[in-house]
């Protein structure tokens, strides 16, 4: 793990782009089926907890490369606007911080805090994200 966190360590704040979405009115209503919310607003506009879907996929298997066991630790989401239908979103990640710890039985644990930032095809701030992943 410590050799995991050396390797991040390099990388905090460094912005990268992780890639741009095609957000389509099919993708919003299985979205919206898939977390069982019936609301009729979601035919055009998509469920904000959609929004940290987008391209975590993309991060993932670097971490999970760097360390052999990775949890949820936290999300905190902050809308700016709504998602629509037709819109290219824009996905863009940082590590914005890497906490050691040792619990209970010595074990270490890392804290990465990632931070993506969502954008549409105007350039418009969509929505921030911050996420909380526990190591080891």
């Amino acid at each position: 793990m410590t050799e995991g966190i050396a390797t991040l360590k390099d990388s905090i704040g460094v912005e990268r782009e992780v890639g741009v979405y095609e957000i389509k009115r099919a993708k919003i209503a299985g979205f919206a089926r898939a977390i069982g919310d019936p609301n009729p607003l979601w035919q055009d506009i998509a469920p904000p907890s959609l929004i940290p879907t987008l391209g975590f996929a993309r991060i993932l298997p670097e971490l999970i490369s760097l360390f052999p066991t990775l949890l949820h630790g936290s999300t905190e989401l902050e809308c700016h606007q709504p998602v629509r239908a037709g819109d290219r979103i824009k996905v863009s990640s940082k590590l914005a911080n890497i906490r050691q710890r040792t619990v209970k039985d010595q074990r270490p644990v890392a804290f990465l805090t990632i931070e993506l930032t969502y954008k549409n095809q105007r350039e418009e701030l969509v929505a921030k994200c911050r996420q909380v992943l526990i190591a080891q």
